[in-house]
């Protein structure tokens, strides 16, 4: 019952605060920790899945990564996020899983995707408003 409300009031704050984006700003890979300041092993841990992430982003982009892949290291990023206390961590994780299902439903439209590919992004972007919504409201 918790996550039908969490689910529902996300996206209703979606709907308010939507920012349009165009299919070219899709062809490069999402940076969610640009300018952040950290120490130590958390900013080694945070800098090895960026660039992982970054990665997998293109390979996807190009056709030779399975979108699945892409969204375990997105999962993976989250972690590394919320380990090193980088603020609205749960807000960039909700824009790479946003910018995943966008990439997914291009693919589809040009051929080089599926509909399995397409449904697991979306999946992954319902978790992200969840992620996202338990963080706004339901902070630790």
């Amino acid at each position: 019952m918790k996550r039908i409300f969490l689910l529902l009031l996300s996206i209703a704050l979606l709907n308010t605060h939507s920012v349009a984006r165009s299919e070219n700003q899709s062809d490069s890979a999402p940076d969610s920790v640009a300018g952040v300041q950290l120490g130590g092993k958390d900013t080694q841990s945070l800098q090895l899945v960026t660039g992982e992430f970054q990665a997998r982003f293109a390979e996807y982009r190009t056709g030779r990564s399975p979108v699945n892949v892409l969204l375990r290291c997105n999962q993976r990023l989250l972690r590394a996020s919320l380990a090193s206390s980088i603020p609205d961590a749960a807000i960039a994780y909700d824009g790479r899983a946003r910018e995943i299902e966008l990439l997914a439903n291009i693919n589809l439209e040009r051929g080089t995707g599926t509909l399995q590919d397409v449904a697991q992004a979306e999946g992954a972007r319902l978790d992200a408003i969840l992620k996202r919504a338990e963080t706004n409201y339901f902070p630790n």
